[in-house]
């Protein structure tokens, strides 16, 4: 049997958590599983990921979406509490005490699914970018299907 090594190198390999979402910080603040779903193409998206604050303060964030190397802001800021966390898809997080959040909808994802797009996270302290996946709003990804429309 003949093994690579060649995956170890790709960037989309060494930042992709086991549950398929990328991870970054800025700051305090940590967003875990960060992915968009989408058509593509020009169809909106939404965010996924949830976002936990390590701090001992609340955290307001921005999340922006790059296009043609220009930041646009998605929706409004979003204050995470310590504690429990926030998911960024405005789905309950099953945790008693965390805040509701309006999903976070790209109103036109550019990029078709499986293909990578860079989110910005800010917070008044730090800044942080990452480059995501797209995925389709299939299995197990169509729990999504009504923000989507």
């Amino acid at each position: 049997m003949i093994l690579s090594g060649c995956f170890v190198n790709s960037p989309a390999q060494t930042t992709l958590t086991d549950s398929h979402g990328f991870n970054l910080n800025a700051g305090d603040l940590q967003v875990l599983d960060l992915l968009v779903i989408s058509e593509g193409g020009g169809a909106p998206g939404i965010v996924t990921g949830y976002a936990v604050n390590e701090g001992t303060e609340p955290v307001t964030m921005q999340v922006s979406i790059e296009i043609d190397g220009q930041l646009l802001p998605l929706g409004r800021s979003i204050e995470v509490p310590t504690g429990p966390g926030v998911r960024l898809d405005g789905k309950d997080a099953g945790l008693e005490g965390g805040p509701e959040v309006v999903p976070l909808i790209v109103p036109k994802v550019p990029a078709i699914p499986g293909s990578l797009i860079t989110l910005r996270v800010s917070t008044s302290e730090d800044a942080s970018s990452a480059r995501v996946a797209v995925m389709p709003p299939e299995a197990p990804y169509d729990i999504y299907d009504n923000e989507l429309g």
